[in-house]
């Protein structure tokens, strides 16, 4: 389930970030993560440090516990979102990958993608959205359902302004 109904981003093309601590091996898994979802869902992920939707961010920097900046390991959270009246559009979302992929699969960066996605836990063990990581935990197709559907309506304002008249 997502946090909201029908959380999604502007547009099925999204764009990302990733912070200059994120070593190789996590670009790559990040770089993996979103192979993965392009292949098995309608979105599509581009590389912009221009504004960009989603931020991930590894370095393992403390801050503060009072910090609303800061997200514990190995998650994230919104930035931005405005409720519109049909969906709960994302325009920004944060992503810490502090831990060590261990792996084969990005597991990890797939994991907290999806909650960038509006995408919460699961009780069902075997998805990758089950709260605690383990290598065999699959991208269930409940998920890429849910990203086909909340995705298949095409980009609209929720106001338009037709005409407008002013009187002097």
């Amino acid at each position: 389930n997502q946090f909201y109904p029908n959380m999604r981003y502007r547009n099925r093309t999204i764009t990302y970030t990733m912070e200059p601590a994120c070593t190789a091996k996590k670009q790559q898994d990040i770089a993996n993560a979103l192979t993965i979802l392009e292949t098995n869902t309608v979105l599509q992920f581009v590389q912009s440090d221009t504004s960009p939707e989603i931020k991930y961010i590894c370095s393992e920097l403390p801050a503060p516990s009072n910090s609303t900046a800061h997200f514990v390991a190995g998650e994230g959270g919104p930035i931005s979102i405005i409720n519109t009246t049909h969906y709960a559009v994302i325009l920004s979302w944060k992503v810490s990958l502090y831990r060590v992929e261990h792996c084969e699969k990005p597991v990890l960066a797939l994991h907290e993608t999806l909650h960038a996605l509006g995408f919460d836990h699961t009780r069902d063990k075997k998805s990758i959205m089950f709260p605690v990581s383990d290598c065999q935990q699959e991208l269930d197709p409940f998920i890429i359902q849910q990203l086909r559907d909340v995705y298949a309506a095409e980009t609209l304002p929720d106001l338009t302004i037709e005409r407008v008249t002013a009187n002097a």
